[in-house]
């Protein structure tokens, strides 16, 4: 082991293969809406917000991929900070 490296031996397969990011969602027309923050071209939607979720999760899957094979990087997950935002009513 290198000098100052430390090995966090807890750590599964899973927790290195895995990337945790956040999805808005939102409920119009008897659907739920989700959309990726960090990887806003991945979409999904479904009758639930379970369904949603994992349209979504298929949606960002789908774009890493894609990012892998053209080259470009892989978004940072979890860089995420979630607040209102207050404005005047036209």
């Amino acid at each position: 082991m290198s000098k100052g490296h430390a090995i966090d031996e807890t750590a599964t397969a899973v927790d290195v293969a895995t990337l945790t990011y956040t999805a808005a969602f939102r409920f119009e027309e008897d659907w739920w809406w989700a959309q990726a923050v960090e990887g806003p071209e991945a979409f999904g939607q479904g009758r639930t917000v379970e369904e949603a979720r994992a349209s979504v999760a298929e949606a960002v899957q789908a774009a890493l991929r894609s990012r892998v094979a053209e080259g470009q990087p892989i978004p940072p997950s979890g860089q995420v900070t979630v607040g209102p935002v207050t404005v005047l009513r036209p």
